[in-house]
């Protein structure tokens, strides 16, 4: 109980020291509301508002069909450029897409022949240079095949495709964003707290006040990973319902108990590793280099953005070392899938073991540190 006791007023001391510190708050309040939003709403995944351009080389109807087909918001309306004006346009990044409509192309097509229509793809772009390419082809092709009346029975393939999408019916790479940029801000903040609030105690001459009290180590650690677990658990709530949910129109289909108690474990987990960073740094700005070549192996190889099957075996074997990688699967599984606790208790144990390890490893190395410091 005594330990408790100490570890609740040494949490309760790091939330008053936030409480007052009016950066952090405002960095908070950045981080949770504006960030998310212009994150989730600007980096689409998916096709929107590409720039197209098309040479004319036919001057046909069909040609003129090809041309008004492409429309928002995926496409821009397409500009009609002359032969010799496609190389410096390209150069120059005006447009993502170029297409050539050779002549005859109409007269071919009714002919039953097969012409060619070239696209040129500026690849510079490409988020949407693949996307926009695949998207173009079926265009072109659903428009020529309208114009010359083929029969619903012709060229149809022998075997048919169904696509049914369950999770996220529209396609909208808001919902990922969204949920995703919640995951890498808690990352975030969750390893630079409380890693900065012990080189705040260095900076400030107030460690030497810690080591003449009757404090362990453990004691200390603990409270700093739970002030700033409570305030960033708080935090995540607040942007998933006021964020997420009521501005972004994610839907969380899972429980929510469950999403908060994984969070929690996360937050655990990537606090322990910022105490154990901050034992080998004695500055803020140190800090801020160690973690970077930190945070972002876990931000781009955790599964968030791409999927962890495409990487190399060697990385994703030892993502698997990352909280952040368990704490995606989670999120994704929970939100999105309705997973129910029988789905993702392997990540949970997963988070837990981690959260274990790194903090008794923070300890340790903060055992050490003292040790020097009282030298």
């Amino acid at each position: 109980m005594r330990q408790l006791s100490h570890v609740y007023h040494l949490a309760v001391k790091e939330l008053i020291g936030l409480a007052h510190d009016t950066v952090v708050l405002a960095f908070f309040t950045y981080a949770f509301t504006v960030q998310i939003v212009v994150f989730s709403r600007g980096a689409a995944l998916e096709l929107r508002n590409a720039t197209i351009a098309i040479v004319d080389e036919d001057h046909s109807t069909l040609s003129a069909r090809i041309r008004d087909s492409f429309q928002e918001p995926d496409f821009q309306r397409a500009v009609v450029l002359a032969p010799d004006e496609v190389d410096r346009a390209l150069d120059a990044g005006r447009y993502t897409f170029v297409i050539d409509a050779p002549p005859r192309l109409e007269a071919d097509v009714l002919a039953r022949r097969t012409p060619a229509i070239q696209v040129l793809v500026d690849a510079t772009a490409i988020g949407q240079a693949v996307v926009g390419a695949a998207s173009i082809r079926r265009i072109v092709e659903d428009e020529v095949g309208r114009y010359v009346q083929r029969d619903a029975s012709a060229g149809q393939p022998a075997v048919g495709q169904a696509v049914r999408v369950t999770v996220n019916p529209n396609r909208d790479s808001r919902w990922l964003m969204g949920v995703m940029e919640l995951a890498m801000t808690i990352t975030m903040l969750a390893i630079v707290l409380p890693a900065a609030a012990l080189l705040r105690e260095r900076e400030h001459g107030t460690i030497g006040r810690l080591l003449v009290m009757p404090l362990t180590p453990w004691e200390i650690v603990a409270a700093m990973v739970c002030a700033n677990t409570v305030v960033l658990l708080l935090s995540a709530v607040v942007c998933l319902w006021g964020i997420v949910v009521a501005l972004l129109h994610v839907p969380v289909r899972g429980s929510i108990a469950l999403f908060l108690g994984g969070t929690l474990l996360f937050e655990i987990a990537t606090a322990g590793l910022g105490v154990f960073l901050a034992t080998f740094v004695r500055t803020v700005p140190q800090l801020a280099l160690l973690a970077t070549i930190v945070m972002v192996p876990m931000m781009f190889l955790s599964g968030g953005w791409t999927p962890r099957e495409a990487m190399p075996p060697l990385l994703q074997a030892g993502m698997q070392l990352s909280p952040l990688t368990h704490y995606v699967d989670l999120i994704g599984a929970v939100v999105f899938r309705s997973a129910g606790l029988g789905l993702v208790w392997p990540s949970l144990a997963k988070m837990a073991a981690l959260g274990a390890t790194l903090v008794a490893v923070a300890t340790a190395r903060f055992r050490t540190t003292f040790t020097v410091v009282r030298a």
